[in-house]
């Protein structure tokens, strides 16, 4: 969904796994300072946790890394 205007844009999307249940939305705001420059603002939610898995490296070590658990909302946390 989005909507702009002579001063911008602001536009959403939001996404539903129906394997894990969870979901995701995205938002991002355009304002346009001038006629030639413009910013924007981007953030985002997911609400499926995060998982965490440690490993052996063979040598007596362990490492830790993020499982990704979906397609959507693939970084850390719950919010971006």
């Amino acid at each position: 969904v989005k909507y702009a205007g002579g001063w911008g844009a602001i536009a959403a999307v939001v996404a539903y796994d129906s394997v894990i249940e969870e979901w995701a939305a995205k938002v991002r705001g355009d304002v346009n300072l001038t006629d030639q420059f413009s910013v924007w603002v981007q953030g985002a939610y997911k609400s499926n946790d995060d998982e965490y898995f440690a490993t052996s490296d063979g040598n007596g070590g362990f490492y830790t890394y993020r499982g990704i658990t979906s397609f959507y909302g693939t970084w850390g946390g719950d919010w971006a």
